[in-house]
């Protein structure tokens, strides 16, 4: 351990901690990736791999499903407006963002057998732009 003259702790640079967390913890720092939908995987997935009558119907359902999915988003653009100048008029979303395995582990079986679950859950405030986030642990 290094001191100061002052007998306290020298502060650890950042590059110390990113060696400790992937060295001894198999931890990666990175941009968290946006999640993508489930049934827009699947629905990609079969129109790449379709052909004919069934890649034309996938392709429709999949361009309704975006279509239903931006019509929530547009609903709650609509909703934030009047929230803005109204403080009576409250609009609340809410999203589980992530649910990452811990310890992270990819090796075969011991991937299924991970003990706890960190959720992210964000609470956001569509008035005031002020979103809450709770960290949880799940088993």
């Amino acid at each position: 351990m290094h001191y100061c003259k002052e007998n306290s702790f020298e502060p650890i640079r950042e590059d110390k901690y990113r060696r400790i967390f992937v060295e001894d913890f198999n931890i990666r720092f990175k941009i968290p990736k946006s999640d993508t939908c489930p049934v827009c995987d699947e629905l990609n997935i079969k129109v790449r791999t379709s052909d004919g009558q069934h890649r034309r119907q996938y392709e429709y359902e999949l361009q309704l499903h975006q279509r239903r999915a931006e019509a929530g988003q547009t609903n709650i653009r609509h909703q934030t407006t009047p929230a803005k100048s109204d403080t009576n008029y409250h609009v609340i979303t809410f999203d589980l963002q992530e649910a990452l395995p811990m310890p992270r582990l990819s090796s075969g079986p011991v991937f299924y057998k991970h003990k706890i679950w960190t959720c992210n859950f964000n609470v956001h405030n569509c008035r005031t732009g002020v979103g809450h986030f709770f960290v949880l642990g799940c088993n």
